[in-house]
């Protein structure tokens, strides 16, 4: 069992908050501030995921919004730049 698991289980047991270790709400693994910041956070994916298929199907570049040059990036994905830029990450 890695750390991490290992320090989620001790928290759990102990009815402590697994992102922060305070007091945990009762039937809940997190306290209520990481709670809220957990929410806020699925909320932010959500809406970004949403928004990459807007621009998909609107035949954009889904991770800037650049609209696809047809003769450059035929059969792409992504744009040019953010294709560069993925690349240059790896």
């Amino acid at each position: 069992m890695d750390r991490r698991k290992k320090y989620r289980e001790l928290h759990k047991k102990l009815g402590l908050c697994i992102d922060c270790s305070n007091p945990a709400r009762p039937g809940v693994l997190r306290c209520r501030k990481c709670s809220i910041k957990m929410h806020e956070y699925d909320i932010k994916k959500r809406d970004r995921k949403a928004q990459r298929e807007r621009y998909k199907k609107m035949g954009k570049c889904p991770r800037c919004g650049k609209p696809l040059d047809r003769d450059a990036d035929n059969g792409f994905f992504y744009c040019v730049n953010c294709r560069e830029h993925s690349y240059e990450i790896n």
